[in-house]
């Protein structure tokens, strides 16, 4: 049976009120510390559920990103020998044959990442990436090209179109 109400001096007893069948139970209200603080088992498997699908969502989504930024990182590199390239240009009238002509690509790599960085005949930058830090898995490449007059370059890519800027596929 449960009581409803409380003892005050001069009163009688509060009467006992049954309690009604088929009624759910009830929480009574407590202070912080209480017998019926903190969470249930369901509530928490709820949250855990809730974690574990946000980290499925998440968990690609930041592989890709870590690509994308060390194909970024490879393209940076070109973008420097591109420079170079273009000053030889300039001065001479003519594309530098190799990397020793254009004034770059010597000691560029980065381990697991860049294997090498050559100025082929024309102009073409050539960027190897490979490596096991680059998350791609197969070795690939990136090409700058110039145009005739070296005033516009295009890129190329042999890596996977999802991981290269637009501007290489």
């Amino acid at each position: 049976m449960r009581v409803r109400g409380t003892v005050v001096a001069g009163r009688s007893p509060p009467e006992p009120v049954p309690a009604a069948a088929g009624t759910p139970l009830q929480r009574r209200s407590s202070t912080a510390g209480g017998p019926d603080s903190g969470f249930t088992l369901i509530e928490l498997m709820i949250v855990v559920a809730i974690v574990g699908i946000l980290a499925a969502v998440a968990l690609p989504t930041y592989k890709s990103y870590t690509i994308r930024a060390k194909l970024s990182e490879a393209i940076a590199f070109a973008g420097a020998c591109k420079t170079a390239v273009f000053l030889y240009y300039a001065t001479s009238g003519a594309w530098p044959g190799n990397e020793d002509q254009a004034g770059c690509g010597h000691g560029v790599s980065t381990p697991g990442v860049i294997s090498h960085l050559h100025v082929k005949d024309g102009g073409v930058i050539d960027v190897g990436i490979g490596g096991v830090r680059t998350g791609i898995g197969t070795p690939c490449q990136i090409f700058l090209t110039p145009n005739a007059d070296g005033t516009a370059w295009t890129g190329s890519s042999t890596c996977p179109a999802e991981y290269v800027p637009s501007t290489f596929r």
